[in-house]
């Protein structure tokens, strides 16, 4: 499953192996929301599954953060939850 980021797609051999788990982790401000929801819009704009689970952010953080890199998550329907 590709990332959507190019050069870390190349690094991965096109990305992380089916049906497996990611765990992002970090410290503060490293960019793990940012680089976490890269990756889940990719597997949704690819037709996957995507189950995203964040211990930390809370539901405004991340819908602005959605919005600030333009991603239109309506187009997913009931296939984005938040």
């Amino acid at each position: 499953m590709k990332f959507g980021v190019e050069g870390l797609d190349a690094m991965l051999s096109g990305g992380l192996l089916e049906r497996s788990i990611c765990a992002v982790v970090g410290t503060y401000g490293t960019g793990k929301t940012t680089f976490a929801l890269q990756f889940a819009y990719e597997g949704l704009r690819r037709g996957e599954k995507v189950i995203y689970i964040s211990l930390d952010e809370r539901e405004e953080l991340l819908r602005a953060t959605i919005a600030q890199k333009g991603w239109n998550m309506e187009v997913f329907g009931e296939g984005f939850y938040l």
